[in-house]
């Protein structure tokens, strides 16, 4: 489940009376709010290229930069000299070029 889906989940149990309880109405009212805040923080860090690092009990024991310029996707254009880098995280896109005879392997 991706966590705009439990969003969307939590505010349909919190809103529908399908026989919750006020308080299970509430607690998933509540979930649906930190879940949005999480999406907010999430985007803050990504925009800023930071990420929280946790230690082994889940608390967060700082923050380190994000490697930007790793590219995790390569698209070669067939008969053609040019090769584009692309990181679909960040959207970058690096675009390369060779000589016909030292195509990149």
């Amino acid at each position: 489940m991706k966590i705009e889906e439990a969003v969307e989940h939590c505010y349909n149990v919190a809103v529908s009376d399908n026989g919750n309880c006020e308080e299970c109405r509430r607690d998933h009212l509540q979930l649906a709010e930190w879940l949005k805040e999480l999406i907010a923080i999430r985007a803050f860090f990504r925009s800023n290229n930071m990420e929280l690092v946790f230690d082994s009990e889940g608390s967060v024991k700082g923050v380190s930069p994000v490697e930007t310029n790793i590219f995790d996707e390569e698209e070669t254009i067939p008969n053609c000299t040019v090769q584009v880098l692309r990181n679909t995280e960040t959207g970058e896109e690096s675009v390369g070029w060779w000589r016909n005879d030292e195509q990149p392997t």
